[in-house]
């Protein structure tokens, strides 16, 4: 390669490298309920880092019995209502800042969102009370996070409604009347991006044409839920033989149609417990009797760091790049900076649209392990978001290199294979006293 093109090459990666960087969304999810956390855990609007994230996604609001309005939990109407202006508040001093509302999570029925989607009337009525309520209390979009269409009550019809529901929605976003000072509304759906859930609940590669992005939850592949009788890591990074990771399932969805830069990768600020049934046999796969002290809720790494810090030790899961810890019968699958920081990396090298944080009062937020939001600026590290241009070069030149390595890697092992071929071809040939014909 000439002097020319190598400079062509260099000015290519740095463009990349610029452009990227800037546009790579970091949507941290705020959980409604972490004020009610216990005080080490908790998490008040007013002390949110409102630089960490490009975008913040309050979770959740949930509908109303017709399906057709967005309303608050019971129970927290006052107090949410309330912690929607101090949610706010954070533009004061990040003006740039990107506040969302999502509706739905578990807690919220999925028949509801049948009945939202149920027809061409309840449809348009939500859309404009959506637009309403989003502008009433001063959110700059809807994130719809329905678990799941086509279960729990709602019917295989649903996945089809479920399309012409959000092109309704989305129109009715971009044909609104905005305010002078307001951009258009924001559409993003949260997703379960297994095959398995998949397969029965979206079409992602349509729905993605009318939505902004997609929020793709790579965590919770297993849990207690699915089977707890087996101690399973919940957010595997790579497996050479489980396709549910986060390279696999990326890979995936863009080999399926969905647009790269719509593709948001969900990552888990907590870790998934099973109680060992033997405390002999502690190896990823381990028979488990059930959900460990978390109850199924989660391990939030701002309690889990305690346990690592005071001596517990970390464990790598080889083949899947992610931690696991061991405490008494406890098994505890999680993320640590670096596996979220790989994580992150693959949205940067495949051009993807960013991270999705799940959630911000999980991460340790107060900084009792050491830096605070460890995960966070991990993931931040991850796309590049915190370098200056030498930095950000250095990396890319760094990752072409490790990837021109690997593919050498591969080509030289494929090589070997060949020769081998050849020679015991020509050993066969011999044998036969004949020859080897081409094709």
């Amino acid at each position: 390669m000439d002097a020319q093109a190598v400079l062509r090459s260099v000015l290519v990666l740095l463009l990349h490298v610029i452009l990227t960087a800037a546009q790579f969304k970091r949507v941290c999810y705020y959980s409604g309920w972490s004020l009610y956390r216990d005080k080490e855990r908790g998490l008040a609007p007013e002390d949110i880092d409102p630089y960490l994230c490009t975008h913040i996604v309050y979770a959740y609001a949930t509908l109303d019995d017709t399906g057709t309005r967005i309303i608050v939990p019971d129970g927290y109407k006052a107090e949410e209502l309330n912690l929607f202006r101090r949610f706010h508040s954070m533009r004061a001093k990040n003006d740039d800042l990107v506040m969302m509302l999502s509706i739905g999570g578990w807690a919220t029925d999925s028949k509801l969102f049948s009945k939202t989607v149920s027809s061409q009337e309840n449809m348009q009525i939500f859309a404009g009370e959506a637009i309403n309520y989003l502008r009433k209390h001063d959110f700059d979009g809807l994130d719809i996070d329905w678990q799941f269409p086509a279960t729990r009550g709602s019917p295989p019809e649903d996945v089809e409604r479920y399309y012409r529901f959000l092109r309704l929605v989305q129109w009715e976003f971009e044909h609104e009347e905005e305010p002078d000072d307001k951009s258009t509304l924001i559409l993003t759906i949260a997703v379960d991006p297994t095959v398995e859930r998949a397969s029965i609940s979206y079409d992602l590669p349509r729905y993605s044409r009318w939505v902004n992005w997609i929020n793709m939850k790579m965590f919770d592949f297993y849990g207690h839920w699915d089977d707890p009788t087996v101690a399973n890591h919940h957010s595997a990074l790579y497996s050479a033989k489980d396709p549910k990771n986060v390279n696999n399932l990326s890979r995936y969805w863009v080999n399926k149609g969905v647009p790269r830069h719509k593709i948001v990768l969900g990552l888990p600020m907590y870790g998934r417990s099973f109680s060992l049934a033997n405390t002999n046999y502690t190896q990823p796969g381990a028979p488990a009797l059930g959900p460990g002290s978390d109850e199924g809720d989660g391990y939030p790494i701002a309690q889990l760091c305690h346990l690592i810090k005071n001596g517990a030790r970390e464990m790598l899961i080889a083949d899947k790049r992610v931690p696991y810890v061991v405490i008494g019968d406890e098994w505890i699958g999680y993320d640590n900076p670096e596996s979220i920081k790989q994580k992150a990396r693959i949205a940067f090298n495949n051009f993807l649209g960013g991270v999705m944080i799940w959630t911000l009062d999980m991460d340790d937020h107060r900084g009792a392990c050491g830096r605070p939001y460890p995960l966070i600026n991990a993931a931040l590290d991850g796309l590049n978001a915190r370098h200056g241009y030498k930095e950000l070069i250095t990396n890319a030149l760094q990752d072409q290199a490790q990837q021109a390595a690997a593919k050498k890697e591969i080509y030289r092992q494929r090589a070997l294979g060949w020769e081998m071929q050849d020679k015991q071809e020509q050993i066969h040939n011999q044998q036969r006293g004949g020859r080897r014909r081409g094709w």
